[in-house]
């Protein structure tokens, strides 16, 4: 039997959390968010290298005062 390598790739795919992080970023990317995704960063408390998988910034000014917003 031979496997199907774009299945396999897609049921990899639906099992994580993949289609969930390019959802979320997709969706800050549409209310005009600047986007960062898989961002690795040395936890300093466990020493160890982690990801941020999504990292959403929005910088506005209004009334003379400026705002930044990160998720």
């Amino acid at each position: 039997m031979s496997s199907d390598p774009i299945k396999e790739v897609r049921e990899f795919l639906s099992m994580n959390g993949f289609p969930f992080e390019m959802k979320v970023a997709r969706e800050f990317q549409v209310a005009r968010f600047g986007i960062h995704q898989s961002v690795y960063y040395r936890d300093p408390i466990s020493e160890t290298i982690r990801e941020l998988d999504v990292i959403a910034h929005r910088s506005e000014r209004i009334n003379d005062h400026n705002f930044n917003i990160f998720f």
